[in-house]
């Protein structure tokens, strides 16, 4: 044999031997492909700490109620509202994990992980407000709204110690509040500023509960106009129980104020500024009553 014939002869094997190679690779970009393909991936739940409260409908704080979580790695992590209602979890937790609420003779309630507060601490709080199974006083209705203010007030005109309105009392729902138990009152029969017209009471079997205003920081919840730059403001809490839904009275725990201005009421409460005349009585013996109409 030739040179020329054996290094034909070698390319030949050097051919198919390279053939039988390709053979055994893997698919090219063709065919499927085992390499895991990129794209977007859940962010994994981080860690962080969860507080809250757990109240009645009546906004009455439930101690001993138990606040767990529902799904996601930490499910079943739970704890117990301390003698306030407050609780706090620690976990890993997103925005796919649900937290139930329980209690005895209550409602359950689930809400999911809320949105960040970048100025809470801690960042994430869920607040809950739990109906109780007993039916609430059916105290939905058009009424006669009274206000009177405590005798041993001074600074008060006789005009303003006695206020009676028109009020129309409808049973409400909104998210994250439980769905029997919230009643909006909408007060007319006189001149309401904006928005200073409403108040909304919580049952709880036949107890009754409201602030009117928010009456924690000194802000009203009525604003009447009684004159030309002349207010009357009432501002407080009504707490009681309800033996007659035709007549629902009791203590209101708060304030009457009447102030002249040296202009119109502005965007936020004002009676304390620029006052041409200023007559306020806080006391816890001022009285209330709503009776049907």
């Amino acid at each position: 044999m030739t040179n020329r014939t054996q290094w034909g002869s070698f390319l030949l094997i050097l051919a198919v031997g390279l053939a039988g190679c390709d053979a055994d690779r893997s698919p090219g970009p063709s065919g499927p492909s085992s390499v895991p393909q990129s794209g977007p991936q859940p962010a994994p739940p981080r860690g962080i700490q969860l507080a809250g409260t757990v109240s009645d409908a009546a906004w009455r704080p439930l101690a001993g109620a138990r606040v767990e979580v529902v799904d996601g790695p930490h499910a079943g992590l739970s704890t117990t509202t301390n003698a306030n209602g407050e609780y706090r979890l620690t976990g890993a937790f997103d925005d796919t994990t649900h937290f139930r609420a329980t209690k005895e003779s209550h409602v359950a309630a689930t809400w999911p992980l809320p949105a960040i507060c970048d100025r809470c601490n801690p960042q994430w709080w869920i607040h809950f407000y739990l109906e109780a199974l007993a039916p609430p006083a059916s105290i939905a209705g058009d009424y006669t709204l009274t206000f009177v203010a405590d005798s041993a007030c001074a600074g008060l005109p006789d005009d303003v110690r006695t206020r009676t309105y028109a009020a129309t009392v409808t049973l409400t729902s909104r998210p994250g509040e439980p769905a029997n138990s919230r009643f909006d009152v909408t007060v007319t029969g006189a001149t309401f500023l904006e928005r200073y017209n409403s108040f909304t009471i919580g049952v709880v079997g036949d107890y009754v509960k409201t602030d009117i205003g928010d009456w924690g920081h000194g802000a009203p919840g009525l604003v009447e106009q009684i004159a030309p730059n002349t207010y009357l403001t009432l501002g407080g809490a009504i707490a009681t129980s309800v033996l007659d839904p035709s007549t629902i009275a009791g203590s209101f725990v708060g304030a009457f104020e009447r102030c002249e201005l040296t202009s119109e009421w502005g965007s936020r409460y004002s009676c304390d500024g620029g006052a041409v005349s200023h007559g306020r009585c806080s006391s816890q013996n001022h009285e209330f009553s709503l009776r049907r109409r």
